[in-house]
């Protein structure tokens, strides 16, 4: 999270998103499909949040340009 982004970044609630990424990844490894789960990431993406992901976990940040109205459409 960048410092010059300030509180409001910091209480963007993403954790729907985060769950959604989660499920899907868990069904993408099981399936050995990732074509959702890459649409998701780049939807994700193109509304400004940075997307995280490691073995441990997935995490989201609202980042520079970041536009709730686009992930709209995701949930």
């Amino acid at each position: 999270l960048e410092p010059s982004m300030g509180a409001w970044a910091q209480a963007v609630d993403l954790s729907q998103f985060e769950a959604l990424l989660e499920t899907t990844r868990a069904q993408a490894m099981q399936h050995k499909d990732f074509a959702e789960l890459d649409r998701l990431k780049l939807a994700l993406q193109s509304a400004g949040v940075e997307v995280r992901m490691s073995k441990t976990g997935i995490e989201l940040l609202a980042g520079p340009g970041f536009d709730r109205k686009r992930l709209d459409t995701l949930l």
